[in-house]
């Protein structure tokens, strides 16, 4: 079982480090802080080898980084716009991963591990093959970047132009999709639609789901500023 003390700093992960066979690792001591398990330098042993101490930082940068290099054989497939299965072709696994503001959450055992074991939980390699897939390659440039709520919205743009809208009067519009059909209604800053609640504490692009921006396509509203072009003329659409 694995223990939270070792989790992070381990023989496994010397032997990774090393490229030596983990048997090779006759000692490793930790040499704790004031807060439990948290050390700053761990004094190791190997075989063959000098005695040395190693700072935190290098087993923090493995357990990263070796997670990162796992991830290059895994295979993404987005199931929902924040939802990705992540398959191992050749154990043929597979796993959920969800990415949030903050966080790629996992139902595999090494993030549930990181859930249990660490202060803040990092990413597994199934998180990372889903930053790679977005075009990142760390946390840190995925939540710094607002990745999350630009994936989302691309998401939506691009399931877009597969609706069929239909005006039903100046302010109504009906999308099909495939089997259903919702109803938008115009508004000054926002497009309401029949399927999404709404929060006026959220940002205007929170609030548009995949039938509103299918509904500014077919008004013309097309690029990176469609939503702002959309509230600036307004008037003019319904008047038209």
């Amino acid at each position: 079982m694995i223990q939270s003390e070792d989790y992070i700093y381990s023989k496994s992960a010397v032997a990774r480090m090393l490229n030596v066979a983990q048997s090779a690792v006759t000692r490793l001591e930790k040499w704790p802080l004031n807060r439990p398990f948290d050390c700053s330098i761990i004094f190791v042993i190997v075989k063959g080898k000098r005695p040395r101490f190693w700072k935190k930082f290098d087993f923090l940068f493995h357990f990263a980084d070796w997670r990162r290099s796992q991830s290059k054989e895994l295979v993404v497939d987005r199931l929902m716009p924040n939802v990705f299965a992540v398959i191992n072709e050749k154990k043929k696994s597979k796993y959920i991963a969800t990415i949030r503001p903050d966080s790629i959450t996992c139902n595999c055992e090494d993030y549930k591990n990181q859930v249990k074991f660490l202060a803040k939980a990092g990413v597994c390699k199934h998180g990372y093959a889903v930053l790679k897939n977005l075009g990142i390659s760390k946390l840190s440039e995925y939540i710094k970047g607002n990745i999350y709520q630009q994936t989302l919205d691309n998401y939506k743009k691009q399931n877009a132009f597969k609706l069929t809208v239909m005006r039903t009067d100046a302010y109504s519009f009906a999308v099909q999709g495939s089997s259903t059909i919702h109803y938008c209604d115009l508004h000054p800053n926002i497009i309401k639609c029949s399927c999404t609640k709404y929060d006026t504490k959220k940002p205007n692009s929170e609030q548009f789901c995949t039938h509103g921006y299918a509904v500014l396509n077919y008004l013309g509203f097309t690029g990176n500023q469609q939503i702002k072009d959309y509230c600036l003329g307004f008037d003019w659409i319904v008047d038209d």
